[in-house]
């Protein structure tokens, strides 16, 4: 029953409704207050509730300075058009409107979405800019902007999968042609995003889930992603060394059972602590039972943190940001020796 208030809590945090959202999982708590999922769930609720605010402020933001724009546009096209004589009986094309405007700004973001334009899309949106009354001063500004939206995303999204890292930044040459982006351009947007991975801050700092409950899993990645972190998962011991000999997370959280494996979390720390480029990694273990011997073991072999379940999400973002800035101190000391 718990499992069914959390899933529909789910469906109505993305449909933004979190008056109703909120409301499941006050009834998944009155039948279990401990339930780790419905705390979890909780916290998901407020945090969504926080970004879709502020996603709608920006919003209006942005709407001001289309409106702002598109006033400018008109009286600029205004003061430079002729007026209408006998020989020039063609009425001057009416301006766009702020809704045409960011459809059109919709249609360049698909369009860039996979990198540069096709000629068959330059050809399709130049039909679209006349249908719409796009002005090619209008259409350059725009188009500028969401290629180099298109291509910070794109960044991010390297970063997420691994695809990229400070230790592969020679990637991003590759990424930049493919979006066109030009010195200039990849200095402005890409140089914040790359000090910002190589100081590591959330932004940055990429954190790797271990755990066989999926619910659990999902609940956590979505938690971290709100905070600022890039998450990555494994649900088996298997697929997570598999993973961590292509990736350097800078911190990995890690249950401790796992049902349907014969291997544990003691082995993955095991291993983890053999791979060169993790032997510094943080390394916190999840347990849903308190087994003072497996903590004991843990410890001895040098395990950074225990988090039992259930945990209310600021004492893991809490615990998880202590762990990265010691662990940013040691990489720094490694550095400068």
């Amino acid at each position: 029953m718990v499992g069914e208030y959390l899933k529909r809590a789910d469906k109505l945090i993305k449909e933004a409704n979190f008056d109703a959202a909120e409301h499941e999982v006050e009834r998944a708590l009155q039948m279990e207050p401990n339930n780790v999922y419905a705390l979890a769930y909780r916290d998901r609720v407020k945090e969504a509730r926080r970004q879709y605010g502020e996603k709608k402020k920006r919003e209006e933001e942005e709407r001001n300075v289309q409106e702002e724009a598109l006033r400018t546009a008109k009286e600029q096209i205004k003061a430079t058009t002729p007026q209408p004589t006998f020989e020039h009986t063609q009425q001057p094309h009416r301006i766009a409107t702020a809704k045409e405007i960011d459809r059109y700004k919709k249609i360049l973001h698909d369009a860039w979405r996979d990198g540069l334009i096709t000629s068959q899309e330059i050809t399709v949106l130049k039909k679209v800019r006349y249908e719409l009354n796009i002005a090619e001063e209008i259409h350059h500004t725009l188009e500028r902007e969401v290629k180099l939206d298109s291509y910070v995303e794109a960044v991010r999204k390297a970063w997420r999968e691994g695809m990229i890292s400070p230790m592969k930044a020679g990637a991003l040459d590759g990424m930049r042609k493919k979006y066109g982006v030009t010195i200039e351009e990849h200095v402005l947007v890409e140089g914040k995003i790359l000090w910002e991975l190589q100081q590591g801050t959330k932004i940055g700092a990429t954190i790797f889930l271990i755990d066989d409950e999926q619910i659990l899993l999902d609940v956590l990645k979505d938690s971290l992603m709100m905070a600022g972190y890039t998450v990555l998962t494994a649900s088996t011991p298997e697929e997570a060394l598999q993973e961590l000999r292509n990736i350097i997370p800078d911190l990995i959280i890690c249950d401790i059972r796992f049902e349907n494996s014969d291997l544990d979390g003691l082995f993955i720390y095991e291993q983890v602590r053999k791979m060169y480029e993790l032997v510094t990694v943080p390394f916190i273990f999840l347990s849903g039972v308190r087994d003072d011997q497996i903590f004991k073991a843990g410890l001895e072999m040098g395990v950074d943190d225990y988090i039992m379940k259930p945990f209310n999400s600021d004492t893991l973002l809490a615990v998880i940001e202590g762990k990265l800035k010691r662990y940013r101190e040691l990489k720094k000391n490694r550095m400068t020796r």
